[in-house]
């Protein structure tokens, strides 16, 4: 079950498998966890001007409740007297942009990610506290391109080629517990039939 840290989990664990799927030519581009970075493509241009270039952007640009997974009942959690709150369904949305030197690396690059997120699109992250390990999915987005527009604008940075994925996380716990009170007797009757 996660908590509040779930999405440095998946940010983390998204790192790190993209780092593994980066073989081949695509392999000398992206050498390092250090290369791949969380934040908006504007913060990874700003970036490339330093000694350290980052050469993917990994941004996650909205999160949403998962509809589907919204009416679930309560959890027993202790016996018959609490219960608790079912856990919240997310959607995590990303988009993943290359910043590589030239078009040729960009494709490398695109073409990577697209591969490792195909063969692999069931992570598992791992709760550090409790040490449960959860799957997550990982879905390929169509975006339209009047919604990529709104993603660009809203960054005021120029178009750039960008892939967009969504992580549904199926749970994140609450802390909250309801009080139940069992029921002591149930009598029905139907007018003078008991």
């Amino acid at each position: 079950m996660s908590d509040y840290t779930v999405l440095h989990q998946v940010n983390e664990g998204l790192r790190q498998l993209l780092l593994s799927g980066m073989t081949d030519d695509a392999a000398l581009i992206i050498n390092s966890i250090n290369v791949i970075h969380v934040g908006s493509p504007k913060e990874t241009a700003e970036a490339n001007s330093t000694t350290q270039p980052k050469r993917l952007s990994l941004f996650l640009y909205q999160i949403t409740e998962d509809p589907f997974m919204k009416n679930r009942p309560e959890q027993r959690s202790n016996g018959v007297t609490q219960q608790r709150v079912p856990p919240m369904a997310l959607r995590f949305h990303y988009l993943i942009t290359p910043y590589a030197d030239n078009a040729h690396a960009n494709a490398l690059i695109l073409g990577k990610v697209l591969e490792t997120l195909y063969d692999n699109s069931t992570l598992t992250i791992e709760d550090p506290l409790t040490q449960q390990t959860e799957e997550i999915r990982v879905i390929f987005e169509t975006l339209s391109l009047p919604e990529l527009a709104e993603v660009w604008e809203a960054l005021k940075e120029p178009y750039r080629l960008s892939l967009a994925y969504q992580v549904r996380v199926p749970r994140l716990e609450s802390r909250r517990q309801l009080a139940a009170v069992p029921v002591g007797e149930a009598e029905a009757a139907y007018g003078n039939v008991p």
